[in-house]
């Protein structure tokens, strides 16, 4: 098997493209636009806290 093959492919749930738009930047900037179009939204739970963006 060699990797023009894409066997990880056959993974992706059915609504996932192998295409995808790549962001261009620095994770800071990608970090700063998150927060910006999220606000307040859970970023992710850690434990017992909620961690935010904002």
């Amino acid at each position: 098997m060699s990797y023009k093959q894409k066997p990880w492919l056959k993974y992706y749930h059915k609504n996932i493209s192998e295409y995808s738009d790549m962001h261009e930047g620095s994770m800071t900037d990608l970090l700063r636009r998150a927060a910006k179009a999220f606000g307040d939204q859970t970023a992710f739970n850690f434990l017992p806290e909620k961690v935010v963006l904002s």
